[in-house]
């Protein structure tokens, strides 16, 4: 669980994501802006060096259900329930993304999203 404010950014996407304006779509894109740098283990997936990073925003991937439930909560308090990822391909636009699985406005008592700075990476 993440809190943060909820907005949507236009990037570049396909075919080559900004390179040639001219042909490349823009696409919308979720991203959840954190109230303070949060702590993340990246590369986990991939490989056994794991590097820590601090992170400010990240990139939410929302299918199905919570697509539904998402647009009601743009530029307001959020928390969202989900796995985080390390970004790797060109359509991520921050450096770990999370594949959502809920959505819901920011209550006071949820735990790690209550204003507390996480001691440990996540």
């Amino acid at each position: 669980m993440l809190a943060g404010v909820l907005s949507k950014q236009v990037v570049w996407g396909p075919p080559n994501f900004g390179e040639n304006p001219k042909t490349d779509q823009q696409v919308p894109v979720w991203i959840l802006s954190l109230e303070y740098p949060v702590p993340v283990q990246i590369n986990t997936e991939f490989t056994a060096s794991r590097k820590v990073i601090r992170i400010k925003k990240l990139q939410l991937h929302v299918e199905g259900g919570p697509l539904d439930e998402i647009s009601s909560h743009l530029g307001r308090r959020t928390v969202v329930t989900g796995s985080l990822w390390t970004a790797v391909g060109p359509a991520e636009v921050t450096p770990v993304t999370m594949n959502v699985v809920s959505v819901e406005a920011q209550g006071t008592l949820i735990p790690t999203c209550d204003g507390r700075r996480p001691k440990q990476p996540i």
